[in-house]
């Protein structure tokens, strides 16, 4: 949905207006991404790897503290089995 709203609502009024209004709708200099790798006009392509990237890491982040909450649960409390719902 992010990137939908990116493209789809952030680029055309960034065209209309000419601002910017998202960072990786062009890159800006105190994005330290942009001035140290000297990315140019890969910019765009270099922000959605890195978000998506981001966002694989937060869902991994997401299950796997999950994970051990649930485990933690069934280990402070065995009589109940919690795979089983009433």
């Amino acid at each position: 949905m992010f990137n939908l709203y990116m493209r789809f609502v952030l680029t055309p009024l960034s065209v209309v207006f000419w601002a910017n209004l998202n960072h990786t709708l062009c890159g800006v200099e105190n994005d330290p991404w942009y001035t140290n790798l000297n990315l140019g006009k890969w910019y765009l392509l270099c922000a959605e790897g890195y978000l998506m990237f981001s966002c694989y890491v937060g869902i991994v982040l997401n299950f796997t503290i999950c994970f051990i909450v649930k485990h933690c649960i069934r280990f402070l409390n065995p009589k109940k089995d919690l795979s089983k719902v009433e």
